[in-house]
């Protein structure tokens, strides 16, 4: 009668899901952040004039200009302000101690998504779209100061506004 060896299970190495990654590009004085499609977090602080700390929290890294991806990076040049497209995936995005002379512009995408703004001085506009999901949007610190329109706009879902600055709060021409 023949015999047959009985089979052997082996493990394999660990393996650790692979992070996202946030796409950032400077062009004419504005950074541009772009998600992908799983879940990511950024926060970002201006660390002297014109220069803003990018730090990935939760395993999300940063890719500026195509390079590959860091947990932070020190960006130069960044005067006019952001526009970021966080996509898909549950997105966590903090833009703190920063002081620009145009817009912020946050598509907080699909899912759930939080956005802190914190001491932040703008000399244009500040806009928030959301789609789908549970979105959370705070604004606060001692200073909040947007010269132009605020307008945020968090689609369908459960969605919070926390508006609690401690301090100084302008909004110039208006909030919708």
């Amino acid at each position: 009668m023949k015999t047959h060896p009985l089979p052997v299970v082996e493990s394999l190495e660990p393996r650790l899901a692979p992070a996202g990654v946030i796409a950032a590009i400077v062009a004419g004085g504005v950074l541009k952040l772009t998600g992908d499609a799983v879940d990511n977090g950024l926060t970002v602080t201006e660390i002297s004039p014109d220069t803003l700390r990018l730090t990935g929290t939760g395993g999300t890294l940063i890719s500026l200009s195509g390079a590959a991806g860091v947990a932070t990076i020190d960006i130069a040049n960044v005067d006019k302000g952001i526009l970021a497209d966080l996509k898909q995936g549950n997105d966590t995005l903090t833009i703190s101690a920063a002081a620009f002379s145009g817009d912020v512009n946050v598509q907080l995408g699909i899912d759930d998504n939080t956005l802190t703004l914190a001491d932040l001085a703008l000399g244009g506009n500040l806009i928030v779209n959301g789609l789908n999901g549970t979105d959370t949007v705070s604004l606060s610190g001692t200073t909040l100061m947007v010269n132009g329109l605020t307008t945020i706009n968090l689609g369908d879902g459960n969605n919070t506004t926390n508006l609690s600055p401690t301090g100084v709060v302008v909004f110039g021409t208006g909030l919708t």
